[in-house]
């Protein structure tokens, strides 16, 4: 293994509002956190939905400057725009079958 990797040990994500519940759980779906992923504590930071979120389009009229980004696009093509063009704190992607 190359020496930037590392080894998560444990990772959650809950939804805090309305009402307090875990979306998901490392230790029983490891494929939900992305390789590069760094720890950190969102719990009081924004969520926006961006659409697809791998354009600069998809951003229009929306503040994402240190808040979290919901996308159902690319994660790492969301990323390049979300984070490192505007500055978000984050992206969490989905996975939005056409037609669904």
């Amino acid at each position: 293994l190359d020496d930037w990797t590392w080894g998560a040990e444990r990772a959650e994500l809950w939804l805090e509002k309305p009402e307090r519940r875990l979306i998901v759980r490392y230790r029983d779906i490891p494929a939900c956190l992305a390789p590069g992923s760094w720890n950190g504590d969102i719990s009081s930071t924004d969520l926006v939905y961006a659409r697809a979120g791998t354009h600069l389009s998809d951003y229009d009229s929306l503040d994402v400057k240190g808040k979290l980004v919901l996308v159902s696009g690319s994660l790492s093509q969301a990323h390049k725009v979300a984070v490192r063009t505007l500055g978000a704190a984050g992206v969490l992607s989905f996975y939005n079958p056409v037609g669904r």
